[in-house]
C-alpha cells in the first residue's frame, strides 16, 4: 500500500524545527564569520561551533564553542547571527568556565517600549538589562567618574533626574554626600545650592573648579597615613562635581578666552586622575563625545559609560561593540542605553524614568 503515508507526528515536527535551527545556525556562523579555520592537507575548512542542544521549548542553542573563541565573540557577533535564525536578538550566557554558552532566540527586545519607572526609595536604580535583572547601586560611592552622551530626546535628562533625585534621598537618609557642578541652561542643577548656573559671568566657571581642586588637594593631604584614600563622613561627604554639557562649556569659554578655555581642561583633567582617592566623583555630560573636547584621557578615567542615541562614531569611542551593535544603537528609542562598567562585558540597558518629569524632579530633591 505504496499510497499509504503516515502524518506526522509531533515528535516528527519537532525533529524538523530542530534540524532547521541547526542547518540556519551553520549558516548564520558561516556568515558572520564565528568560525574556527584550520588547514588540512585538502585545503582550508571552516569548524562552526557546534550545537550540543536545541532546546525549542526556551527557544535556546546549547553551543560547545571551539579552541579560543570566547563568550565576547558570540556577543559580538549576535546581532549578525540572530536574522539567519529568525530572532530580534540573542542573548547569549556562558555555561560553567565559558567552554560552552545558551544561545537563546529573542522573538521581541527584552526592554519592551515603555518607560522604567523610578522608585522612590531603596538602592540607586541604574537601570534593567535584557534578562530582566535590576542594575543596582547600594553605596553611591562604588560608581567611578562618569561620562554619559546621547542626543536631545534620547533620555540623558531622565537618567540624570532620576540618579540625581536618588543621592538626594540618600542624603536625606543621612549618608554623607554633596551633589553641585556646572549647568550651562541653569535647569539640570538649579535645585543643588553651590552650583553654577548659566554663563552671565563666564568667571565663575573657573572659579568653581578651582575651589573644586583645591579642596582636592586638601583632602587628599588628610588621607591618614594606612590609608590610600579619604574615608567618608560628613566633614568629607562624597561629592559629585557634575559637569552639565561640557562640550558647550568648553566651546563658550574658548571663544571668550582660549586660555581660559586650556586652564578649564586642566582643572578638569586633575580632578578626573586625582580626585577618587579624596572622595570626589565628576559627571560629564554632553550630547556627543567628541574626541577634540572629551579626548582619551578624560575616557579612560571614566569607569562609568553610558551612552544614548547618538551617531556611531561617538558611540564607538565609548564602547568596545560590534560595529553592528553600534549601528543599531544610533536608531535606539529614548531611554534605552550602552553601559560600560569595570568587571562587567557591555551592557544594554533602559534606565529610569520619572513620571511627572522635570517637576518630579524638583520635588524629590526638596521634599
Amino acid at each position: 500500500m505504496k499510497w499509504l503515508r503516515r502524518e506526522p507526528t509531533a515528535v516528527d515536527l519537532d525533529s524538523a524545527e530542530a534540524q532547521a535551527l541547526r542547518d540556519a545556525w551553520d549558516r548564520a556562523c558561516r556568515g558572520a564569520g564565528l568560525v574556527r579555520k584550520v588547514d588540512t592537507v585538502s585545503g582550508g575548512t571552516e569548524i562552526v561551533p557546534a550545537l550540543a542542544l536545541v532546546d525549542l521549548a526556551e527557544r535556546a542553542l546549547h553551543v560547545r564553542l571551539e579552541p579560543g573563541m570566547t563568550v565576547g565573540d558570540v556577543r559580538g557577533l549576535a546581532p549578525r547571527i540572530a536574522p539567519y535564525l529568525g530572532a530580534w536578538g540573542l542573548r547569549v550566557e556562558p555555561i560553567g568556565n565559558g567552554a560552552s554558552v545558551v544561545v537563546t532566540l529573542l522573538q521581541a527586545d527584552p526592554l519592551g517600549t515603555g518607560p522604567l519607572p523610578c522608585p522612590d526609595a531603596g538602592p540607586v536604580l541604574i537601570g534593567v538589562d535584557e534578562s530582566g535583572s535590576r542594575l543596582i547601586v547600594d553605596d553611591p560611592s562604588s560608581i567611578g567618574h562618569a561620562v554619559i552622551v546621547g542626543q536631545s530626546g534620547s533620555g540623558k535628562s531622565g537618567f540624570l533626574y532620576a540618579l540625581l533625585s536618588a543621592y538626594a534621598r540618600y542624603k536625606r537618609a543621612g549618608y554623607p554626600i554633596r551633589v553641585d557642578g556646572i549647568d550651562p541652561s541653569g535647569i539640570l542643577l538649579r535645585p543643588f545650592p553651590g552650583s553654577v548656573l548659566g554663563f552671565a559671568d563666564p568667571g565663575a566657571v573657573e572659579e568653581y573648579l578651582t575651589r573644586a581642586v583645591a579642596e582636592m588637594d586638601d583632602r587628599i593631604s588628610r588621607i591618614p597615613a594606612n590609608a590610600d584614600e579619604l574615608p567618608q563622613g560628613y566633614d568629607y561627604p562624597l561629592r559629585v562635581v557634575t559637569v552639565e554639557e561640557y562640550p558647550a562649556v568648553l566651546r563658550y569659554l574658548d571663544a571668550i578666552d582660549p586660555k581660559m578655555g586650556k586652564r578649564i581642561r586642566a582643572l578638569v583633567a586633575r580632578l578626573l586622575s586625582e580626585s577618587r582617592k579624596a572622595g570626589m566623583r565628576v559627571i560629564l555630560v554632553a550630547q556627543r563625545a567628541d574626541a577634540s573636547l572629551i579626548g582619551g584621557f578624560e575616557r579612560a578615567q571614566c569607569s562609568f559609560r553610558l551612552s544614548y542615541r547618538s551617531d556611531p562614531d561617538a558611540v564607538k569611542m565609548l564602547h568596545d561593540a560590534d560595529p553592528s551593535v553600534i549601528a543599531e544603537h544610533s536608531r535606539a528609542l529614548p531611554g534605552i542605553g550602552l553601559l560600560s562598567v569595570p568587571g562587567r562585558s557591555l551592557i544594554r540597558v533602559r534606565t529610569p524614568w520619572l513620571a511627572g518629569e522635570y517637576a518630579e524632579y524638583v520635588r524629590r530633591v526638596n521634599k
